[in-house]
């Protein structure tokens, strides 16, 4: 019996790391999400020095994630998503809120999938 045990903890490790890391994507997700709502709602107050900030730290947090991430999900997705970031902030940088608000949008949309990437490689797994 002893030689399933070797086996056994590594499919444990991979599963519990697998399962770590889709919480890590998910939390980030979460709040960059939650920062380009931010964004979103003071560009709609006509904030925009405000909406070029909240946009510039969720850039920040993306861009200090992008070795781990890069790692981790499909760099098509991540080309996607940085592609958003420069858009909506060249959006805000001009104030066009309609624009703004179309493209964040997009880029939220996009944030999202990258979890559901994550969501669906861990499904595979299992």
């Amino acid at each position: 019996m002893r030689h399933w045990l070797s086996p056994l903890l590594v499919l444990a490790l991979l599963f519990g790391g697998a399962m770590a890391n889709a919480r890590y994507v998910s939390k980030s997700v979460d709040g960059w999400c939650a920062g380009v709502e931010v964004s979103l709602a003071a560009a709609e107050a006509e904030d925009w020095e405000g909406a070029r900030e909240a946009l510039g730290a969720v850039y920040a947090s993306w861009d200090a994630r992008q070795t781990y991430f890069h790692i981790m999900v499909e760099h098509a997705e991540l080309d996607a998503a940085e592609a958003l970031f420069a858009v909506s902030h060249s959006f805000a940088e001009s104030e066009d809120g309609a624009e703004f608000r179309a493209n964040t949008a997009e880029l939220l949309t996009q944030l999202r999938l990258l979890d559901e990437m994550e969501e669906i490689s861990i499904k595979n797994i299992l």
